[in-house]
């Protein structure tokens, strides 16, 4: 599927993302992320469009520009930044860019890894000792994307937290 561009003119209806794929190489390039230069087009951009449903999953702050153009969540109005900066309402911020370019770094890795179902197995625990038995509520091991999360903190509502299991 083809990437289309929302650059927070609102002028293209049908974008379906915020970031094209030479922003996502030139990101990985410059932080040395050297997996994502052995994939091609067609794989990076699907890595892209996973990236966006998960990233455009978020409760983000402010508004949405055109709730009725628009089927992203940016551009925003009365969306401020982590330090309390505004946010134009045709701008789409870098920092989003970075974490959408961040978090599809990691689809192109692990396809699927940022909306894995879960199971009911993925967090009980049960043991046998004998005649007795128990059952308990875990999280798995996970590892937390940190850079993904810091990318969009200052642009959520509440925290976030994004996990490998």
């Amino acid at each position: 599927m083809t990437l289309i561009i929302e650059d927070g003119s609102l002028s293209t209806p049908s974008a379906n993302t915020y970031a094209t794929a030479n922003y996502v190489t030139t990101f990985c390039g410059n932080l040395g992320l050297s997996e994502w230069a052995e994939g091609y087009r067609a794989v990076w951009e699907s890595a892209v469009l996973r990236a966006m449903a998960y990233i455009d999953g978020r409760n983000f702050r402010g508004i949405k520009a055109d709730y009725d153009e628009n089927v992203l969540k940016w551009p925003r109005t009365n969306a401020y930044d982590e330090d309390g900066y505004a946010i134009d309402d045709d701008e789409i911020p870098e920092n989003l860019k970075r974490g959408l370019a961040r978090a599809s770094y990691e689809e192109y890795k692990d396809p699927g890894i940022l909306q894995r179902s879960l199971t009911k197995d993925d967090f009980t625990t049960s043991e046998t000792i004998g005649p007795i038995s128990t059952s308990f509520q875990q999280g798995k091991a996970s590892t937390i994307f940190t850079a993904i999360e810091a990318y969009l903190e200052g642009l959520v509502e509440g925290g976030i937290k994004v996990y490998r299991t």
